[in-house]
Order: structure tokens, then sequence, then C-alpha cells
């Protein structure tokens, strides 16, 4: 497993033949721009639910934002880390790429080459 900031990498390996047919796929803007409405409405459950948790009487003072961040945070890496878990090697294949594309606002699990078919799997 690698990690990468920037956008996803291209893989210069890659030359589709007659058979591959591409996908229709949003703009990274677009994608975000649909997801967002979701990612609001989690990130205000996760808040009122740590608030249930958390007393905010002097937030100021103990750090509780902070600490929601920096949990909201660890999050994304464990979502991100459970997208990998369904590359081949569980994710610590060579071509397995966590990265962080910051201009787009973008975090990211990609595997950069072909995914075999159900139930083989690629040596590391």
């Amino acid at each position: 497993m690698r990690f990468h900031v920037g956008p996803i990498p291209e893989s210069p390996d890659f030359i589709p033949d007659g058979s591959w047919k591409a996908l229709r796929e949003p703009s990274p803007w677009m994608f975000q721009l649909l997801a967002l409405p979701i990612g609001i409405g989690t990130g205000l459950l996760f808040l009122f639910l740590w608030s249930r948790l958390t007393p905010l009487n002097d937030v100021a003072s103990d750090g509780s934002i902070g600490l929601f961040l920096l949990n909201f945070a660890g999050i994304v890496v464990v979502h991100e880390l459970l997208h990998a878990l369904i590359h081949p090697g569980n994710g610590l294949h060579r071509a397995s790429i966590l990265g962080l594309w910051p201009a787009k606002i973008l975090f990211y699990a990609h595997y950069d080459g072909e995914m075999p078919a159900t139930g083989s799997s690629l040596s590391r």
C-alpha cells in the first residue's frame, strides 16, 4: 500500500481493448456536490450524538471541538481503509493507493491494477 497526495494517479500500463466500456462518472466537483447533503447530514448526526455523550458546557476550555474534529478526521481515514480492504491482499498489495487530493477536498482508496475474479487473489 502506498500514500499519494494529488489526483488519482493514471496507470501507464492500462490500455483498454475493445471489450472495455467506459463508465460515465461525475467530475470530482460534481461528486462532491452530490455527496455534500449526505456528508452534512452525517456530520450533523455525528455532532448531535457527540453532544449527547460529551457535555459542551465549557467547549473552549476542555477542547471538545478539537477532539470532535480529530475524531472526524479519524473516521475519514478508517472509512478509506475499509474501502482498501476489498483490494487484493486486503489493501496491502503494492497497487493499493490511499490518497488525498487537497485541491478537490477528496480522500480516496484506489487500486492501480486489474481486480481478480471473485475468489482468486494476487500475491504481494
